[in-house]
């Protein structure tokens, strides 16, 4: 399953590409794909199901208040990725990757209207609404 952050900004996207849940039911993992201009780059991106319930509950918190922010974050790892509301229909999407000696931050604006698309995509991501 793919998810794709609906930015409607050139050189500004953010990807969850073949999501699959791990065998154990202990978390997902995915490729976790950015382009922020003139940066861009793709990591392996693994997190637990108690972060991925966090950040739908505070996406949706977001999209409703437009205060606040989503943060998906493995529980034992750096990386991570966050929405970010300035209260006036801004959504400031940034993150932090790393890979080995690699690093990549990253930060990028859109607008209030990606938030619900991308809700409905993690709702469909594999059994978290039954967690």
């Amino acid at each position: 399953m793919d998810t794709h952050l609906a930015t409607n900004m050139p050189g500004a996207s953010l990807s969850f590409r073949a999501l699959t849940r791990f065998s154990d039911d202990s978390g997902y993992a995915t490729v976790l794909a950015v382009e922020s201009e003139p940066f861009a780059g793709s990591i392996p991106f693994s997190f637990q199901p108690h972060s991925l319930k966090v950040f739908l509950g505070e996406l949706r918190t977001l999209n409703e208040t437009l205060r606040g922010t989503a943060t998906l974050k493995p529980i034992w790892e750096r990386q991570f990725v966050c929405l970010r509301s300035d209260g006036r229909g801004h959504v400031i999407v940034a993150g932090e990757l790393e890979f080995e000696d690699q690093q990549l931050r990253f930060a990028f604006e859109t607008d209030q209207t990606c938030l619900a698309p991308l809700i409905r995509d993690v709702e469909a991501w594999p059994r978290i609404a039954a967690q």
